[in-house]
């Protein structure tokens, strides 16, 4: 095996590993949206949204308004506050890729 090649192999290991940790954290983050939010995004409460299955974009814009004060929420305006860009992106790609 070439030593091009060998170098793509271990790069595609390697980002499929950050990938696999990366929804790890996600889904531990994500943990705190359960309480509202249902098991997986799913919400059993028609007052709360469902956030699996919804656009990443959307998820990460919402997230940033909640954040930032410019959509406020008394529940959620507060818990947005303690997330960073990371958490917000990988929370929206977590709740993007689960199907209902």
């Amino acid at each position: 095996m070439t030593l091009l090649v060998r170098l793509a192999i271990l790069a595609i290991i390697f980002q499929i590993s950050i990938s696999v940790k990366a929804k790890g954290i996600a889904e531990s983050t994500a943990q705190t949206c359960v309480a509202c939010h249902g098991a997986h995004g799913v919400s059993v409460n028609s007052f709360w949204p469902n956030l699996a299955g919804q656009k990443k974009d959307y998820l990460v814009k919402q997230l940033h308004e909640f954040r930032e004060a410019t959509r406020k929420n008394l529940i959620m305006s507060p818990m947005a506050q303690t997330l960073s860009d990371k958490d917000i992106e990988d929370l929206a790609s977590y709740f993007s890729e689960i199907t209902k």
